[in-house]
């Protein structure tokens, strides 16, 4: 028997988690969430979009892949809708009472619950709900070990792009620019030795874009990566 293909996307991902489910301690009657092909699309496209978020606050593949990916696709598995309708309170019972009634370990259950709450917040993120203090970006610790030249031009473009920013979600938005630039960037320098701005060549974009696709994360995201780079390289050469 072969063994079963390696899931990368978020679809392959939950409807996997589904199938190796440890549901034996659950009554025969009890409900079940729905694997993806049941669900809108819309919400394929969310769960991407929670990775992403995910990956861009720091969370490891490994986590973000055994619970909260996991979590997630349980209340959307049980709210068949358009996830702008779910219910931030009643929708998520439902999920909460599935991982409590699978009976496993009290760390497994702690984990499983703290993950249902962590989409919870992203889904205050997306309708703009933001109800936390957002913690400003601190750029120095995020930039250790990247070339002096970079960091401050990429200060630079920041505040060049901030009015343009909407005030309300200034701090996410500050978050999500250094998040994006950092990612690629550390890949360029780290893994292609790109030191100057004259080193960047064509083929170290395409490895990036295989290394991101390797790793299943979305077409758009690694699009949304790569689409400021020509505006950056303009700022930077006048």
């Amino acid at each position: 028997m072969s063994p079963p293909k390696t899931a990368t996307t978020v679809a392959e991902i939950y409807d996997q988690a589904l199938i190796y489910a440890r549901d034996q301690n659950l009554p025969a009657e009890a409900p079940r969430p729905h694997s993806t092909k049941d669900w809108p699309p819309e919400n394929i496209a969310l769960l991407e979009r929670y990775r992403e978020w995910l990956s861009s606050g720091g969370t490891s593949a490994f986590t973000t892949r055994l619970i909260y990916l996991t979590a997630a696709g349980h209340v959307l598995g049980f709210n068949l809708k358009h996830h702008s309708r779910i219910d931030l309170e009643d929708d998520f019972r439902p999920a909460e009472e599935y991982v409590r009634a699978k009976s496993q370990s009290q760390v497994w259950t702690r984990n499983n619950l703290n993950g249902l709450v962590k989409f919870k917040r992203f889904l205050r993120h997306e309708r703009g709900m933001l109800e936390y203090k957002v913690t400003p970006f601190d750029i120095t610790a995020h930039t250790q070990g990247l070339p002096e030249w970079l960091v401050l031009d990429l200060e630079r473009f920041q505040h060049l792009r901030q009015p343009n920013w909407r005030p309300a979600r200034l701090d996410d938005s500050i978050y999500r620019f250094w998040s994006s630039y950092l990612r690629i960037w550390r890949y360029l320098v780290e893994q292609c030795g790109v030191w100057e701005l004259k080193d960047l060549k064509r083929t170290h974009l395409y490895a990036y874009v295989e290394q991101r696709t390797k790793l299943g994360r979305a077409v758009s995201g690694i699009n949304a990566d790569l689409r400021e780079l020509p505006a950056l390289k303009n700022e930077l050469e006048k």
